[in-house]
């Protein structure tokens, strides 16, 4: 969702104050968001980062896309503030504790001890107190998108029904064949190992890995999943019949002698309902969410003073 991108972005901001505040650039407002300001600096530092987040943008920036890309970061920023004004108002509190842990994670994800946390800070010329300053904005925030939204979006098992039968081809599976393939120049060779192979006493992969002159010959001639649609008529008529973990029949391929090994077959069709019911409601819920967040947030614009002077 957009929002996480934000909260990204405004860790990302602390990082770059250092570098924001010996900017030459003629500081100016842009826009006053019920009473609170958003400068020039910030707003295109702001829009460097989103052009690094989101693939593409960045190159927008100097292309006729620019004022649609500056209008859409601008718009964001916004929303963004809005969201944080709306925690104060709540008088929403977070603890020491609670930045505490989100600093924790911070370095877990970064795979940092507490001396190179400390040293990044130093490196970037960034007081500690005011990178946790943007981390209770960000908890606060977070804690705003929860109580108004998340706990506002239920997702019921008719809207699962009725997503899965508007989007059936979505949940169509291709007949698959995970095949393995062993090919020698020497038939009386492959008929002995194919006897052998049938009988139990030598295993398909291991005959490949010896024998095959074949691809993937050392992974005992894995072939992988394919596609049936993507095998040549030669192969379908060979492996027509065939079940999982038979050895098909000796065939000639390209001068040289072949069988086939089929490790698993799938027919495909459509997956039903319930194959897929967790996965679609990740994705109803994943939609509903971002429909209740841009609700949230056109109502907080609607009642909010805004003078954009971009």
């Amino acid at each position: 969702m957009q929002y996480f991108l934000r909260s990204m972005i405004g860790i990302a901001l602390v990082l770059l104050l250092p570098v924001i505040s010996q900017a030459t650039i003629v500081d100016r407002i842009v826009a006053v968001v019920n009473g609170e300001i958003i400068t020039q600096v910030e707003f295109e530092e702001y829009l460097k980062l989103y052009g690094r987040f989101n693939a593409g943008d960045e190159q927008d920036l100097e292309t006729a896309e620019n004022d649609k890309l500056r209008r859409r970061v601008m718009d964001q920023m916004i929303n963004e503030l809005l969201v944080v004004q709306e925690a104060d108002r709540f008088e929403m509190q977070v603890s020491d504790a609670d930045v505490e842990a989100y600093i924790q994670r911070y370095k877990k994800d970064k795979q940092l001890s507490d001396s190179e946390f400390l040293e990044e800070l130093q490196q970037q010329g960034i007081d500690p107190q005011e990178f946790k300053s943007q981390i209770t904005r960000d908890i606060k925030k977070n804690r705003v998108i929860n109580s108004m939204i998340r706990q506002k979006v239920v997702v019921t098992e008719d809207e699962l029904r009725e997503f899965y039968e508007k989007h059936k081809d979505r949940f169509k599976k291709p007949r698959q064949v995970h095949l393995r393939l062993l090919v020698v120049k020497d038939r009386k060779l492959l008929v002995r190992l194919r006897q052998a192979i049938v009988n139990d006493s030598l295993s398909f992969a291991q005959a490949a890995r010896k024998h095959s002159t074949g691809p993937g010959a050392e992974q005992g001639g894995d072939m992988g999943v394919l596609n049936w649609k993507d095998l040549g008529s030669g192969w379908k008529e060979v492996l027509s019949g065939l079940e999982e973990k038979e050895v098909s029949e000796i065939f000639d391929l390209r001068g040289q002698y072949a069988i086939l090994y089929p490790e698993t077959i799938t027919q495909g069709g459509t997956a039903s309902f319930e194959q897929v019911k967790d996965s679609l409601r990740e994705t109803v819920y994943s939609q509903k969410l971002n429909t209740r967040f841009q609700e949230y947030i056109s109502g907080l614009r609607d009642k909010a003073v805004l003078d954009i002077k971009l």
